[in-house]
């Protein structure tokens, strides 16, 4: 409460030694910071160099003893009497000879080996260093000898837990450092980003304007290792997938399961069998170009166009048995009507003043 208003405020202070040079109000805390292993009450952790710090140092001085041991033992020093001929010792010819007046004036220093003991002690130290970090042997690789005296789901198993340590790791760097950075770069773009941008995401140029955002902070970090290993994330997606055929396949499948669904399945699995881009594999939906209707069968045109011509030529024999009846029944009426007319001007001359 620099103010002495009653209501705490951030600042921003800039102090060297003794001497404030900068004191203004902030809106933010411009830091995202994180550590492997976090402390209570504190902001800086500790690293994983730090939790084996000490063994190294012990295990350097260890090996530099057994080097120096080892040493020692292939090259021992000579212990000589006065009846030594010098020049003879100093000479490290193959089979030489060595001049010496007495035995007793030569012999060997002896030097006893530690190698047996310093090995199993700097086993030692990498136990302690695994307990320590969670990094095990199991979790570098596939150990030959081990796998030969374990089935699959065992050894998987113990990677699993070998590897526990690890994903907690990760998952404080996503949760501490990871979602404070992209909450603070949100602010960051809301506040002075003023216009829009075209940026590319997931393969496509897509115009970005952070003017119609709406201030969000409620943000989720997911992390990629916390379901379990690839190859158990690959099966899992593999059975999801064959339900969503399943469903497909039925009257419901539209309803609960859609193309899209099904694709960003296929998407998933697919970038965890190491391909990044799953466009090239399986064609998105959304950008999906309009079904085209179905190009016809030329023989079932040509089948077609023959019955249409064959039902034509009915209907003009039709038409032209229609006419043809038509014609016939007019030279029919006119033949009766000229025998009509013949008949009543004969009546008409054989009986005079008939009406007719």
């Amino acid at each position: 409460d620099w103010d002495r208003d009653g209501i705490a405020e951030l600042r921003r202070v800039v102090k060297i030694g003794d001497k404030i040079f900068e004191n203004e109000p902030a809106d933010m805390i411009p830091f995202a910071s994180w550590s492997s292993i976090m402390m209570p009450h504190k902001h800086l952790g500790l690293s994983f160099g730090e939790l084996v710090k000490d063994l190294q140092r012990v295990k350097t001085v260890m090996m530099r003893e057994m080097l120096n041991n080892l040493h020692r033992t292939n090259n021992p020093r000579t212990i000589v009497g006065q009846g030594v001929n010098l020049d003879d010792l100093l000479s490290n010819r193959a089979n030489g000879i060595i001049r010496t007046k007495s035995m007793t004036d030569l012999s060997v220093e002896p030097t006893q080996s530690v190698i047996a003991n310093v090995i199993p002690a700097m086993n030692l130290i990498d136990q302690q260093k695994e307990v320590r970090t969670g990094v095990s042997r199991s979790s570098m690789g596939l150990d030959a000898d081990v796998l030969a005296r374990s089935t699959k789901g065992a050894y998987m198993g113990a990677m699993e837990q070998a590897n526990q340590r690890l994903e907690l790791v990760a998952r404080n760097f996503a949760e501490v450092g990871l979602k404070s950075l992209f909450l603070k770069l949100h602010q960051l773009l809301l506040t002075h980003m003023d216009k829009a941008d075209v940026v590319k995401l997931r393969g496509q140029w897509v115009q970005v304007n952070p003017t119609e955002w709406r201030e969000r902070s409620d943000m989720t970090i997911h992390v990629g290792i916390g379901n379990g290993n690839k190859e158990q994330q690959m099966q899992a997606l593999m059975g999801i997938i064959n339900i969503q055929k399943e469903m497909l396949g039925t009257g419901l499948g539209g309803v609960t399961v859609t193309p899209n669904n099904l694709y960003n399945a296929v998407t998933k699995l697919t970038e965890l069998s190491g391909f990044r881009n799953a466009n090239k594999f399986f064609q998105n939906p959304a950008e999906a170009p309009p079904p085209q209707p179905p190009k016809p069968d030329p023989q079932e045109e040509f089948v077609k166009m023959q019955a249409q011509i064959e039902q034509q030529k009915l209907e003009l024999k039709q038409m032209e048995m229609q006419m043809k009846n038509a014609t016939d029944n007019r030279k029919i009426d006119a033949a009766i009507a000229k025998d009509m007319t013949e008949l009543e001007l004969k009546y008409a001359a054989d009986v005079p003043g008939a009406v007719i």
